[in-house]
């Protein structure tokens, strides 16, 4: 049962998420966004922005598994 409560936990964690851009120049194309501000991430100066579904499908979840880490080894200086 442990696995199940993790798994739950770590869906109610995503920092992460996708949105697909509003119809015009980006139509079809999909953002990486940060659920702290809204906005499309932005990493070493680059916003992940107007990408396929997949390539934003992938950064997101390599972005929520690194951020769960993150929050994990925090965890242990409380």
């Amino acid at each position: 049962m442990h696995w199940l409560r993790q798994a739950k936990r770590a869906r109610s964690a995503r920092r992460y998420s996708i949105r697909q851009r509003p119809s015009g120049a980006f139509d079809g194309l999909w953002s990486v966004i940060d659920s702290f501000t809204g906005w499309a991430v932005v990493v070493r100066e680059v916003p992940l922005d107007a990408l396929t579904r997949g390539e934003a499908t992938d950064l997101v979840d390599l972005m929520n598994d690194r951020d769960l880490q993150a929050r994990e080894i925090l965890k242990r200086f409380e």
